[in-house]
């Protein structure tokens, strides 16, 4: 019985927990943020409260971002990358949200 619970509390301790919270991340310019969870991070590079770039991450090294290369309000293209290294580019015309509030909760939709 004992041998047990020291097995269920070592999987237990050996799982993490991704919390749905956005949080702030050093960066080099402007200001970013990350959702454990959901695997995304918004910058706003310009200060302008509008989120500039926001990155998805897919997994195995993927990850899909999306551009607002003018900084008008509106992401102009998506880009597609693995292991950092840019696949493919295409343009899009999606509106750009609002920078997330530290310690709010949910994803930003994903670009399909």
């Amino acid at each position: 019985m004992r041998s047990s619970l020291v097995a269920i509390a070592v999987v237990f301790v050996g799982c993490r927990t991704w919390q749905d919270s956005w949080q702030p991340v050093p960066t080099t310019t402007g200001k970013a943020w990350h959702n454990d969870k959901f695997q995304q991070t918004a910058f706003d590079t310009n200060g302008d409260g509008r989120i500039d770039r926001l990155r998805f991450w897919r997994g195995s090294g993927f990850a899909q971002e999306l551009h607002d290369n003018d900084f008008d309000g509106w992401f102009d293209e998506l880009v597609s990358l693995t292991y950092e290294e840019e696949r493919s580019r295409k343009p899009e015309r999606i509106l750009a949200p609002d920078v997330p509030v530290t310690g709010s909760k949910g994803p930003y939709d994903r670009p399909e």
